[in-house]
């Protein structure tokens, strides 16, 4: 079974979101290939103008949205009571 949200999944779906207009970098990759076929069949991504190219469908674009809506995880300083005392600063 194929992972949705899988880390290569992911990049595919963004970059036809970002730049549909141009083939994926890695378009001739197995895995990028895969990620397209099972996009398409989702109806997330529909042919574009040009070989390699995809445009984003609307429900693809509610995917891509509902992704940046997830919260990061974050280290939390929490008392024994489960209440918490603050977030550990996070180096970027």
């Amino acid at each position: 079974m194929t992972r949705i949200f899988s880390p290569n999944n992911i990049d595919v779906l963004l970059h036809y979101y970002t730049r549909g207009f141009t083939p994926h970098r890695r378009i001739d990759a197995p895995a990028v290939s895969e990620a397209i076929g099972m996009f398409l069949t989702l109806r997330c991504l529909k042919a574009g103008d040009s070989p390699g190219c995809y445009k984003i469908t609307a429900r693809g674009k509610a995917w891509v949205e509902a992704l940046v809506r997830v919260e990061c995880p974050r280290d939390a300083f929490v008392d024994r009571d489960g209440v918490i005392l603050g977030y550990a600063e996070v180096d970027n």
